[in-house]
C-alpha cells in the first residue's frame, strides 16, 4: 500500500487530500482518493475488462459495457444505518448471519489502521 498526503494548510486546518494505492491478496488494485477542503462528494468507480459501474450518488448508477450505450439507473433512497442495525439485531437473536464476517470487519480495520500510519509518516509517501 502506498499513502500520499498532500497539505497546502498549516496544522490544524485539514488535510488538503489523500490517496492511497491498494494491491489486494489478489493481485487487483484499487486507488482511495479524498479530498476535504470541497463540498461533500463521493464517487465509486469499479472496472473490469469489458464494463464499469460507476455510482455517482447513494441512489444513481451507471453501467458502461464494451459495444453498448452507458446505462443511467437511479434507486429509491434506503437508510443504510437501519438495515445495518436490523441485520445486526437479527445476527445477535439467530435469525440470519451477519452480512460481513468477522473476517472482513478485522481486515477492514487493519487495512484503515495502515493507511493512519502510514498517512502520519512525515506526511508523504509510505509504502506499508
Amino acid at each position: 500500500m502506498a499513502v500520499l498526503v498532500l497539505s497546502h494548510k498549516p496544522a490544524p486546518d485539514p488535510q488538503d487530500s489523500l490517496s492511497v494505492l491498494l494491491e489486494f491478496v489478489s493481485g487487483i488494485s484499487g486507488t482511495l482518493a479524498m479530498v476535504r477542503s470541497s463540498p461533500t462528494y463521493f464517487r465509486l468507480h469499479a472496472f473490469a475488462r469489458n464494463a464499469s459501474a460507476e455510482v455517482l450518488s447513494r441512489t444513481d448508477l451507471v453501467l458502461r459495457r464494451s459495444g453498448a450505450e452507458p446505462q443511467h439507473l437511479s434507486f429509491s433512497p434506503v437508510d443504510s444505518v437501519r438495515i445495518n442495525l436490523e441485520a445486526f439485531a437479527d445476527a445477535v437473536a439467530g435469525v440470519s448471519p451477519y452480512p460481513i464476517s468477522t473476517s472482513e470487519m478485522l481486515d477492514t480495520a487493519a487495512a484503515f489502521e495502515a493507511i493512519a500510519e502510514a498517512a502520519k509518516s512525515n506526511g508523504g509517501l509510505q509504502e506499508v
